[in-house]
């Protein structure tokens, strides 16, 4: 069990219904040989190094009449619940992609499991 900063309490504590307070990155990859990077590519990377990466198996869990801030537990990891895919309808553009970055953000993360997630959009 690990205790959440100050920090990341206030973090959590700010989302509300329509308000996330979660960090977010963009990153757009071209491939060398032209291969498409896929959620399956995806899941087998992050897969290959799961382990090595604690953080990715920590889920906040909130202490007991909220006597101190909320705590990370270590749980099993689901990549299926964590890594998504989708496609951006034609013609695909900067517009399109930040709405549909937009909507994926819109989205609190679940609680009940480690709170990260990895989008992949084509």
């Amino acid at each position: 069990m690990r205790r959440l900063s100050s920090l990341d309490a206030q973090f959590l504590a700010a989302e509300h219904d329509n308000f996330g307070s979660h960090y977010s990155g963009l990153a757009i990859f071209e491939t060398d040989d032209c291969t498409t990077i896929t959620a399956a590519t995806m899941r087998e990377r992050v897969s290959a190094c799961l382990d090595e990466l604690p953080p990715l198996h920590w889920k906040v869990v909130t202490v007991p009449l909220s006597l101190d801030h909320p705590v990370f537990v270590e749980t099993e990891v689901d990549l299926d619940d964590h890594i998504f895919e989708s496609t951006l309808p034609a013609p695909a553009n900067d517009e399109k992609l930040g709405q549909a970055v937009a909507g994926i953000l819109s989205k609190r993360l679940d609680r009940d499991k480690p709170l990260w997630r990895l989008d992949v959009i084509h």
